[in-house]
């Protein structure tokens, strides 16, 4: 199976209050540069960074916010690491696709083929008006300026032969010009000549990673995302998710098996039940409900304010009626559904500890039993696992003990099978 680590983010949004979390330490680089090593001593397919450009002050007042920027981040992880990879999170709505081509071209050369891109469209109207706009563009335009900037950041990567480099010293040719092309890219949004300024990468471009469940996150992953994330909370809608995007990929003229699907694990662990049931307790007991109110707030329309807790749970929206969270509420409509939610209570108590994806707690073999049924029935490829704390119910659990008993079953490997990204995930080569 796939296994990626989310090096920062926690689904516990209050692990920073426990007495054993060293809150200096998490705007420390040697903290993730120590834990990136970690995971690459037991194989760990990458590293997975979740960035976000916007920020809404109240938010910030209960959760940790980001220090640093993916690109020089991961530039950094590439020199203390030679085998696992780096996925970054980059905006496709707030960058231009000259200036990223760069950027990742120049961490696959650093990192000798280790890169991926994890594209979004960006869910913040708080991102927006950090680029000048009152509010997000309109959810379907940010899809298609995400397809055309693939479009153009592929054929930036491209733009230079595999073989332009010569070096010819009698002859003084460095790099021939007849294996070096512009573009000549004119588009809805964009007008690029190129070519790039970097030579091509060495996996010819990054694995690109996304995550939308709209209809139009769907179709955009179908045509371009090697690695896919998904939320689902529970196997048979992981599964129905996968086999759909496998059908989408082989009508856009892709191998289905050139794109994989890995679930958003969040969670905790320990050696027994009881010990991670104590480390819920306590890390609920901290967590402020305000948070969650706000945050279901922003994404239906209600007044939470106004409802007791033992009110029925209002009919949830439409996804499709948002501009801003059409992912997130769909994974929340599935939640409601499994979870045979009907009070304004029940949401706020379900989703005090969880991001929108499903909560696995429980005593190290379980969560193994969990990955592996979930792989086994086919309904994804692997993991994202997102068990953030700094604690040894966290990120320690996983890399020290869930993922040894997974090698133990036979269930993840031991070691690295290639050099680059790519190989390690059994993608083919880009163009």
């Amino acid at each position: 199976m796939i296994i990626n680590l989310d090096i920062r983010a926690s689904q516990f949004n209050a692990f920073w209050r426990l007495p054993e979390t060293d809150v200096a330490a998490l705007y420390d680089f040697e903290t993730y540069r120590r834990l990136a090593q970690r995971a690459e001593a037991v194989a760990i397919h990458a590293l997975f960074d979740a960035d976000s450009l916007g920020i809404n002050p109240e938010d910030a007042a209960y959760t940790p916010s980001r220090i640093f920027e993916p690109t020089g981040y991961f530039s950094a992880l590439a020199a203390s690491t030679s085998r696992i990879g780096l996925i970054g999170t980059w905006s496709t709505t707030f960058n231009e696709p000259f200036n990223l081509a760069r950027k990742l071209a120049s961490l696959d050369h650093l990192s000798k083929g280790r890169a991926g891109f994890n594209l979004v469209t960006s869910a913040l109207d708080a991102a927006a008006r950090n680029f000048g706009l009152d509010e997000l563009p309109e959810h379907d335009q940010r899809y298609a300026r995400a397809a055309e900037f693939v479009e153009v950041i592929r054929k930036l990567w491209t733009s230079f032969d595999a073989d332009a480099l010569v070096a010819d010293k009698e002859t003084g040719l460095f790099t021939d010009p007849g294996r070096v092309h512009r573009i000549d890219h004119e588009g809805t949004f964009f007008k690029v000549r190129g070519p790039l300024t970097t030579f091509r990468p060495p996996q010819g471009w990054p694995v690109l990673s996304q995550a939308g469940e709209s209809e139009a996150g769907k179709a955009l992953a179908a045509r371009y995302a090697e690695l896919v994330y998904t939320g689902a909370h529970n196997r048979e809608t992981a599964k129905a998710y996968r086999d759909e995007l496998r059908v989408r990929a082989e009508k856009e003229g892709r191998d289905p098996d050139s794109i994989k699907l890995v679930q958003a694990l969040h969670g905790a662990m320990a050696d027994t039940r009881a010990e991670v049931e104590d480390y819920m307790a306590r890390i609920t007991a901290l967590t402020p409900a305000t948070d969650e109110l706000r945050r279901w707030e922003r994404m239906t329309g209600w007044d939470l304010s106004a409802l007791a807790e033992s009110d029925p749970l209002p009919p949830l929206p439409d996804p499709r009626s948002t501009n801003n969270y059409q992912t997130q509420l769909i994974r929340m409509h599935q939640m409601v559904e499994s979870e045979g939610i009907t009070t304004v209570g029940e949401l706020i108590e379900n989703t005090r500890q969880r991001k929108h994806s499903k909560l696995v707690v429980g005593s190290v073999g379980e969560v193994a039993d969990h990955m592996q049924d979930w792989v086994e029935y086919g309904a994804v490829d692997g993991f994202v696992v997102g068990h953030g704390d700094q604690t040894r119910y966290g990120v320690d659990a996983v890399l020290d003990k869930l993922v040894p008993e997974l090698q133990r079953r036979g269930a993840f490997r031991t070691e690295y099978t290639g050099t680059t990204l790519r190989e390690n995930y059994g993608l083919p080569a880009a163009p």
